[in-house]
């Protein structure tokens, strides 16, 4: 069966796993349990969004001067 990534769909996901967090790990969210640390502040969205542009102007910048 084929899958399609839609974006609603990786949305959920990265907030499943980056921002809910889950009473059956002590309120900790799944990247926390796993001691991912992004230094996320208070709005974790927008820090999310935030990490993600920065990240993408990386990879432009990268791709413009090899």
């Amino acid at each position: 069966m084929k899958t399609v990534n839609l974006p609603i769909i990786e949305g959920f996901d990265i907030y499943y796993n980056f921002i809910r967090p889950h009473m059956g790990i002590s309120n900790l969210t799944p990247s926390e349990k796993a001691n991912v640390n992004l230094n996320l502040n208070q709005n974790k969205w927008l820090s999310l969004l935030k990490e993600a542009l920065n990240h993408h102007r990386e990879i432009n910048t990268e791709k413009q001067h090899p």
